[in-house]
């Protein structure tokens, strides 16, 4: 089975590429008919069934997933879903939902749209890192070291700016450089900056109503595997709070891990609380049957045609 993992779709006519990634509609749009040329795109709940009976998938099954709870994918992905008759499932965080804040993820996504020099961005983060660093920090060049630079779609700079700024940093401080930065490039306007970005909570239960899947992508999409176990199971239990609060979800939902990230704790803490499929970003086909359903492998829109 091949399982689809779509972050940005816009109509780039309407709002300009503006230096972020993503799948213009009209290339969605040509996607879902190469798709459905050639395999079995299903619905989510079918697929929970097939987990929950411990039944094998077939060859040409597919099924779209869509991460972090964009407005694109209210604006744009649910009325061509709509018109294709497919249904498929969307993993909006909490905070997102809220409309409050930005994700750091999403801040260093328009600051590397806004600001072409990446060198310019990664001196400043080392600046603000030596400032507010005390006699028991790594030195700059340490951090920069751990980073793992194989990446399919970011150059090595990208990759050394998008790792500080989301996990080797220390989170306060990565915090306020993302803040700093996102004021100095993006905006100072964060709330407007969210509405627009993200769907609201009507909206997420107008996608449900239609017969989509609503799962689980934490509640402040912080790296799970990072998070002492108690911190996971605040994450996981606020997520879980409020999504069956809302009606959304019920038991055997389905967990998107942020950043793709986890450990055996937050597989331990999933199962307590009856989730019934995990999703991970490693890259592959889902095995027709000993799957492992917690740890379920993903495509990316781009490893096929558009």
């Amino acid at each position: 089975m091949k399982i689809i993992m779509y972050h940005y779709v816009r109509d780039f006519q309407v709002l300009g590429n503006k230096g972020i990634n993503g799948l213009d509609v009209k290339s969605f749009i040509s996607q879902l008919k190469y798709l459905k040329s050639k395999f079995n795109i299903i619905n989510p709940f079918e697929i929970h069934d097939i987990v929950k009976r411990k039944k094998n998938f077939r060859k040409k099954d597919c099924w779209l997933t869509f991460d972090d709870g964009y407005y694109d994918h209210y604006r744009y992905v649910f009325p061509i879903l709509n018109d294709f008759k497919i249904n498929a499932s969307f993993f909006p965080p909490v905070i997102t939902t809220k409309q409050k804040k930005v994700l750091d993820v999403n801040k260093i996504h328009f600051i590397l749209a806004k600001c072409t020099n990446k060198i310019e961005i990664l001196d400043y983060i080392k600046n603000k890192y030596n400032y507010y660093k005390n006699e028991n920090s790594q030195n700059f060049q340490s951090l920069i070291n751990k980073i793992k630079i194989r990446n399919r779609f970011d150059d090595n700079t990208t990759m050394y700016i998008k790792q500080l700024l989301q996990s080797l940093l220390p989170l306060k401080l990565r915090k306020k450089i993302c803040d700093q930065l996102f004021k100095k490039y993006v905006s100072n306007e964060t709330k407007f900056f969210a509405k627009k970005l993200y769907m609201n909570l009507s909206q997420i239960k107008e996608l449900h109503k239609a017969g989509n899947e609503i799962g689980l992508h934490g509640y402040n999409h912080y790296w799970l595997g990072r998070l002492k176990k108690e911190e996971q199971n605040k994450e996981i239990g606020d997520s879980i709070s409020f999504w069956k609060k809302n009606a959304i979800i019920k038991d055997n939902f389905t967990m998107c891990y942020p950043y793709g990230n986890y450990n055996r704790s937050t597989l331990e803490i999933l199962k307590k609380n009856n989730c019934l499929i995990g999703l991970s970003t490693k890259v592959g086909s889902v095995p027709i049957k000993k799957y492992k359903a917690y740890e379920l492998p993903r495509f990316d829109t781009n490893d096929f045609p558009q």
